[in-house]
C-alpha cells in the first residue's frame, strides 16, 4: 500500500522535477541572458 502511495507521489511530481532541472540548466549557462540576471546564481 505505501509502495503505491510512493509511486503517485513520484508520477505527479515528476513533472516538476523536470521543470527544476531545465530552469538550473537555464540559469547556469553563461553564453544565455538569463544567467546575467542580479540573483540568478540564487535561483
Amino acid at each position: 500500500m505505501l509502495y503505491q502511495f510512493y509511486e503517485t507521489q513520484r508520477s505527479i511530481m515528476e513533472p516538476f522535477a523536470d521543470l527544476a532541472s531545465v530552469a538550473s540548466r537555464m540559469f547556469s549557462n553563461p553564453a544565455l541572458p538569463l544567467a546575467q540576471l542580479p540573483g540568478a546564481q540564487r535561483i
